[in-house]
């Protein structure tokens, strides 16, 4: 049970004022006695049932702030949180305002403690998230669980979701809870300066997944040049080009310092204000970008070493012949040494006949990337 400190210093003043035939004892003292045999409590609810959030609708307050929640972030920014009118539902929804964007994020977040405003969780188990926003800019789920007696560690991130004018639901389920977790806390945040307010949070449980079935026979791989090792146009390897957006400044190298082969892609990203840069299989109408059947999986796959976040960002051809953003991965820590990161997508939308993606970078610093791969899902070889 959580007990702020206005509520127990008004406790105290009102005991104060008891008379002096109040008695006060400690928990042991009233219990007393030998111990008794242990009594069976109320059944747990199905999985699957309730929302776990506490204060969904964020619309108990404490101090002008909503009960249960806090703010949190990393890194080097200026976030400011406040209370608007009204929300997506009730009276009240809770704005972040980011500004002066170097690196790191911004969120609100269920708070971070033993489970008395935290929602309970079960290994194994997958959830299911969501919460209705409006955004000047791009953010995503980002989540945290606990283990031990309350010592909390970051998981995972959810792909990015657009801006939005009006509110839209954002939602995503989870993988399995890793074992010895016990809690879960996650929020939409703010990765570069924008506005964010956000509304009706629900966390569901799912129950466990079941087992993926056995794979068929591998397929092949469907990335063409997908080690970069054949030269095509200036600084890119055949079959590829720079992507990216918004305001930073991205150079292109082609490295010695490979995974396999002689041959590597390093991206190095200054001036950063806003957006990504990335390399990615050309954005045309070639047989370059790999092909795709409409409803399939697909896995990639990529090797890389960073000295910040990446993520995958997938782009699929329409029918007309057009590219389209289509959706990101979670985020992958940076990493010194060669680290192979791979990212399962949904099915792919009606009419798309290709896809192209790449690892990204949305804040300065340098990546090196090689052996690509995409693999439809039913029959991808293991990892590795």
């Amino acid at each position: 049970m959580n007990i702020t400190p206005t509520l127990f210093n008004q406790f105290a003043t009102w005991l104060k004022s008891r008379p002096a035939t109040t008695t006060v004892k400690t928990v042991a003292q009233v219990i007393g006695g030998t111990v008794k045999p242990l009594v069976q409590g109320p059944p747990a609810p199905p999985e699957g049932t309730g929302n776990l959030i506490k204060n969904p609708s964020l619309e108990t307050l404490v101090n002008g702030a909503p009960q249960c929640w806090a703010a949190a972030g990393y890194g080097t920014n200026t976030a400011a949180f406040s209370t608007v009118r009204p929300g997506h539902t009730g009276k009240v929804a809770e704005q972040l305002v980011v500004t002066n964007y170097v690196d790191g994020d911004a969120k609100l977040l269920p708070t971070l403690d033993l489970g008395g405003c935290s929602p309970t969780a079960t290994p194994g188990n997958s959830y299911s998230i969501g919460a209705w926003y409006k955004s000047t800019t791009s953010t995503q789920f980002e989540l945290y669980y606990r283990i031990g007696i309350g010592s909390w560690k970051y998981w995972t991130s959810s792909p990015w979701f657009s801006a939005a004018s009006t509110f839209q639901k954002a939602t995503w389920t989870t993988p399995p809870l890793p074992s010895g977790a016990s809690g879960i806390s996650f929020g939409l945040n703010l990765f570069s300066n924008g506005t964010l307010t956000t509304d009706d949070y629900e966390m569901f449980d799912v129950g466990t997944p079941p087992p993926p079935p056995p794979p068929p026979p591998a397929g092949g791989n469907l990335v063409q040049n997908p080690s970069l090792e054949t030269a095509g146009t200036g600084s890119f390897p055949q079959c590829w080009q720079a992507g990216g957006y918004g305001t930073n400044t991205a150079t292109f190298s082609t490295v010695s310092t490979a995974h396999t082969g002689t041959k590597a892609e390093k991206l190095t990203v200054t001036g950063y204000v806003s957006g990504d840069a990335k390399l990615l299989p050309t954005l045309d109408n070639s047989t370059c970008p790999p092909a795709a059947v409409a409803g399939h999986t697909y896995s990639l796959r990529a090797w890389y070493t960073s000295t910040a976040v990446t993520q995958f960002v997938v782009y699929y051809r329409d029918a007309s012949g057009n590219w389209v953003y289509w959706t990101s991965g979670p985020w992958l820590p940076a990493a010194s040494t060669y680290t192979q990161a791979s990212f399962t997508t949904a099915a792919v939308p009606a009419g798309a006949t290709a896809l192209s993606f790449g690892l990204n970078l949305f804040s300065n610093g340098t990546l090196t990337t090689d052996d690509y791969a995409m693999y439809d899902s039913v029959g991808a070889p293991p990892l590795g």
